[in-house]
């Protein structure tokens, strides 16, 4: 992980998840992290290990379920800006440096 470009922790496990962040950052690397939340209790607690993308494809499933059933409008920023949990700078990119 230390020489990879990036490391995508798509774990069913939250927790193990949020732990292949720390571990990837302790190796003091320059990947980028990727996080994958399957719980919205957890996102919260996943944010904290500061992955530089979430991705919470869970979430968004029943976010999107809802509004379809209540008749809102779904456009594509709204599912980009909820897919990868963060404010959209760039296609999936956070604005960190």
């Amino acid at each position: 992980a230390d020489k990879a470009e990036a490391v995508l922790a798509m774990l069913v496990d939250d927790s193990e998840n949020a732990f292949a962040v720390l571990a990837v950052k302790e190796l003091g690397g320059s990947a980028r992290t990727v996080a994958a939340v399957n719980d919205a209790d957890h996102l919260s607690r996943i944010k904290l290990v500061q992955p530089d993308i979430v991705i919470a494809p869970q979430v968004l499933g029943g976010e999107l379920l809802a509004m379809l059933l209540s008749g809102e409008e779904i456009s594509a920023d709204f599912v980009l800006q909820r897919v990868f949990q963060e404010e959209q700078t760039d296609f999936g990119e956070s604005g960190k440096s």
